[in-house]
């Protein structure tokens, strides 16, 4: 007797490109460029004798239409196999759109967390057109999240003085570009993560938006006549004052 998650699996892997073939009551499966996965070949050797007996006995099983008989049938996936969505492709879908989310995404924002759950959940189903679906949501909600970002330090930095707004534009321009010259190089920011980091790191210095640096009764009573310095640096400086 051929049990269903015998035929199961072997619908699974023909469905995935695998071609099983038994020769002198030997098993063969065979793919052009995917190997099997450990979860595949512990299943194969713990059920090797039926999966061959399910080849020879049900020629049905080497047909594409006997596969769709078989589903028409009502038959379920092996418990945690997503039918029609091969875990490579699932990856590869989402990784293009990580890619695309990357080239203008700003450090300053954190990832909406509840896409990470949808995505997991799209992609169990097993719903290929619903995955690619869910996959174009997330993407078109994140870059939404993205311009709303962008948009809000825009709006930020036209209120600056003009001093500040072309000191915002100098370290834009520097960590974009990664060139410190001197023949030193480091790894150049996306345009939004650049305008982040610029606006991040400058903010606290501007009057009125940040640390107020030019209220005395602030100001470190240290005698030191600099007061608009990161305090790392001021520190330093202050041990040879």
């Amino acid at each position: 007797m051929i049990l269903p998650p015998i035929t199961e699996f072997i619908a699974t892997l023909k469905d995935a490109g695998y071609v099983l073939r038994v020769d002198n009551e030997r098993l063969k499966v065979i793919h052009p460029s995917r190997p099997l996965d450990n979860t595949a070949r512990q299943f194969i050797r713990e059920n090797k004798p039926s999966i061959i007996q399910a080849l020879q006995e049900s020629p049905i099983l080497h047909t594409p239409e006997g596969l769709d008989t078989r589903r028409q049938r009502g038959s379920s996936p092996r418990p945690g196999q997503a039918v029609g969505i091969p875990r490579a492709e699932a990856l590869q879908a989402v990784g293009g759109v990580l890619a695309r989310l990357g080239a203008i995404w700003p450090d300053g924002l954190e990832p909406d967390p509840q896409w990470q759950a949808k995505v997991g959940e799209a992609e169990r189903a097993g719903n290929r057109e619903a995955f690619h679906s869910v996959l174009k949501d997330w993407e078109a909600s994140e870059i939404r999240r993205v311009n709303a970002h962008m948009t809000a330090i825009h709006t930020a930095v036209a209120g600056w003085p003009d001093e500040y707004r072309r000191r915002f534009a100098l370290m834009v321009k520097g960590f974009w570009d990664g060139n410190r010259g001197m023949g030193i190089t480091v790894r150049g920011l996306n345009p939004n993560a650049a305008m982040d980091k610029a606006y991040r790191e400058l903010l606290p210095y501007v009057p009125g938006k940040g640390r107020d640096t030019a209220s005395p009764a602030t100001a470190p009573a240290d005698d030191f006549p600099f007061t608009d310095l990161h305090p790392r640096t001021r520190e330093i400086l202050l041990r040879h004052w």
